[in-house]
Parts: structure tokens; C-alpha cells; sequence
């Protein structure tokens, strides 16, 4: 499996992949959707630079991480430069979109690109995962068990739970 790095929300693979991982997760939002995100990028996407990860192999995608990062501030020049999901802040819930059977190996490939390839971040800032999502756990175990420990501290903590209701399809 290979990792492949887009920075343009207007390819029109990444749209039609997009939307078909998103169509193999349990848990399905309006926020996870290629369509928000565009839609969030054209309004709030300045202040950031876009790093959507995706992993993949003959044509057939296993991951993509919708993230960006966060331009660093003219007033603060040697602060860290965050790595963040898309809408941040501004959305319920964000997660890496997987595909069954194969979340660890595309986790594992995704924080080997980010610890090992890509240097212009400081903090990895992932939050307001799903309360149903595997992505934070296998997150943890892959840093634990197989990921050289030594370039990456993990912090996890529960913050607030998003509220919802559920609606009838009817």
C-alpha cells in the first residue's frame, strides 16, 4: 500500500473515493462527507493548509484522513503548526475514513507517513472522534505496539460529548 497526499479539494477521484469510504463506515455524518468538507474549505480554508492523506493500492483506496494544517500565526512565528481534521472547531464529529479489514494497516501507514515523510507539523490535534469509532483505539495500539515510540508522544483525553437526537428515516 502506498500513501498518496492531495492538497486540492477539485480532483475528481478524491470526490468519488471520498464518498465510497464514507459509504463503508458505520457511523455516517454530514460532516464526514467530501461535500461538507468543500464546502467548509472554500468558506474557512485560508487560515489553513489542506493535507488530505489518503492510502491506496491499484486503484482501490483503504483511508483518507481529511486534514489540514494551521498556518502559523504572524503574531506567534515559532509556535507549532497544528495538524488538524478538516473543520475543526466548527463541525460535531471528524474521523479518518476507513475501510473494513484493513483500519490497521492503513493507520499504520498513515502515522509512518506522518512521523517519517511529512516535517511541517508540530502537533497532531485530532478530535471529536465518534463515540462508535475503532480509529482512537487503533491509533493507540499502533503507537504502542509497532510505531518507533520515540518520535511521537500520544495524549488522549475525553473532552465533551457532542449532543444528538436520533431521527426516524420515515
Amino acid at each position: 500500500m502506498k500513501v498518496v497526499l492531495y492538497d486540492d479539494l477539485l480532483n475528481p477521484e478524491l470526490k468519488e473515493k471520498w464518498n465510497e469510504l464514507l459509504s463503508f463506515n458505520s457511523y455516517k455524518n454530514i460532516c464526514l462527507t467530501y461535500e461538507w468538507a468543500y464546502a467548509w474549505w472554500k468558506v474557512f480554508g485560508d487560515q489553513y493548509k489542506l493535507m488530505i492523506i489518503t492510502v491506496q493500492e491499484n486503484h482501490m483506496w483503504y483511508a483518507l484522513a481529511p486534514f489540514m494544517i494551521q498556518k502559523l500565526s504572524s503574531v506567534l512565528p515559532n509556535s507549532a503548526q497544528n495538524l488538524l481534521f478538516i473543520g475543526t472547531g466548527l463541525s460535531d464529529y471528524h474521523d479518518i475514513l476507513l475501510k473494513q479489514g484493513f483500519e490497521k494497516t492503513a493507520i499504520e501507514s498513515i502515522l509512518k507517513y506522518l512521523i517519517n515523510v511529512y516535517k511541517s507539523w508540530g502537533i497532531v490535534r485530532l478530535r471529536h472522534f465518534p463515540e462508535n469509532s475503532k480509529t482512537p483505539l487503533i491509533v493507540i495500539n499502533t503507537v504502542k505496539n509497532g510505531i518507533d515510540q520515540t518520535k511521537i508522544d500520544l495524549v488522549f483525553k475525553e473532552t465533551v460529548k457532542c449532543p444528538y437526537l436520533l431521527l426516524n428515516s420515515n
